[in-house]
């Protein structure tokens, strides 16, 4: 469910843009294509007074149905009126799952230490943007949900962790998943008690790794992450001082600080699959060796390609809808992966080569054979 997109621009951030022409269509198209049933918006009327009178509306203080903004609403509801109703019958299968987890989220953020820096939200918008630009599509579950659909089960910073979740990562990991958490993960119970005995409390055996202390950065200090002198990135907010017990060790932190001999990422072969941990948040090179070989692992391939266009797939037992989205300003060309198929928005016939103009979505029918 996109529950409030706005019409247009915002009014509570440092400074508010309006959407392009286009954009907000392609933003409910793209919530669409990553499973949203519903698009919904906030508000319906632009207010008078009060904290939000600037935030934008379908109606603005024009108090017109002819602006720019209600005529793309418009256009939008009728299309989605004529879209055909098994689109939302149809489901995303998603390989990859990040959890999500409220408690950890509250905790971590209250912690008092060691860092006023630790940001529960950019710790999962570090693996989502991630994979996102490998073109993996993702979901996004709780503590609760099934992990055996999935080949990769993410955990950022984990921070309130139980012995029955702790079985099912076991489990999962057993039976050949991948699970991946790092820093200030496994650390407290759900009352907040730290768990003795050495960090990552109830992960060490899973992880197979132990540590004692984390450092804190400065908050513009970013150091080395190192394997075999070749250097694979930076590493920045906390670095734990990682002692492998049957994990192996990718990489270590750089002679530029005393614990150079420490790992800072490691992978573990536990049952069938592998855990696999960071020290420290990992800057968007470090990400990349580190994905790498999380994916080769897990047999999943990504798609690099820097071309601004997403292809999402929805499907049911006998239909694919490929949405396909530009989510640039620019024009941009790609091959048709279905040469020959039907276009629901504009009811045309798309050839080889599609031609998106800025922030265009089209969305294919293809019967599954």
């Amino acid at each position: 469910m996109l529950m409030e997109q706005t019409p247009s621009q915002q009014n509570w951030q440092p400074f508010n843009s309006l959407k392009f022409p286009n954009q907000m269509r392609m933003l409910s198209y793209q919530a669409m294509a990553h499973g949203a049933e519903t698009i919904q918006f906030f508000q319906l009327k632009q207010s008078r007074n009060g904290s939000e009178k600037f935030h934008s509306a379908m109606i603005s203080h024009s108090d017109s149905t002819k602006t720019r903004v209600f005529k793309e609403l418009k256009q939008l509801g009728e299309e989605l009126y004529n879209l055909p109703d098994e689109i939302k019958l149809s489901k995303i299968s998603s390989k990859v799952a990040i959890i999500f987890d409220w408690n950890s989220y509250w905790g971590l953020e209250d912690c008092m230490g060691p860092t006023t820096n630790l940001n529960y939200v950019n710790g999962i918008h570090d693996y989502y943007k991630a994979f996102y630009n490998k073109k993996i599509s993702i979901d996004m579950i709780s503590k609760e949900t099934d992990f055996k659909k999935y080949k990769i089960v993410i955990a950022p910073n984990m921070y309130i962790n139980s012995e029955s979740l702790t079985q099912r990562i076991e489990d999962f990991v057993n039976e050949g998943g991948i699970f991946v958490t790092d820093y200030f993960s496994g650390i407290s119970d759900k009352n907040d008690n730290v768990y003795l005995g050495g960090y990552p409390g109830l992960l060490k055996n899973v992880l197979g790794l132990k540590y004692d202390e984390t450092d804190a950065l400065p908050f513009e200090t970013q150091h080395t992450l190192e394997n075999d002198s070749q250097k694979i990135g930076n590493g920045s907010l906390v670095c734990d001082l990682i002692q492998p017990q049957t994990a192996q060790s990718l990489a270590h932190y750089g002679t530029e600080v005393f614990y150079s001999n420490y790992s800072a990422l490691t992978r573990n072969h536990f049952g069938q699959g592998y855990a696999y941990y960071s020290g420290t948040r990992l800057n968007d090179k470090a990400m990349d060796y580190f994905l790498t070989d999380i994916l080769k692992q897990a047999g999943l391939k990504a798609d690099s390609s820097k071309n601004d266009v997403e292809v999402m797939v929805r499907q049911n037992d006998d239909t694919k809808f490929v949405f396909i989205i530009n989510t640039d300003s620019e024009v941009k060309k790609i091959d048709n992966p279905y040469p020959g198929s039907l276009d629901l928005l504009s009811q045309k016939v798309i050839s080889k080569q599609i031609v998106l103009q800025g922030y265009d979505v089209r969305i294919l029918r293809i019967q599954k054979s």
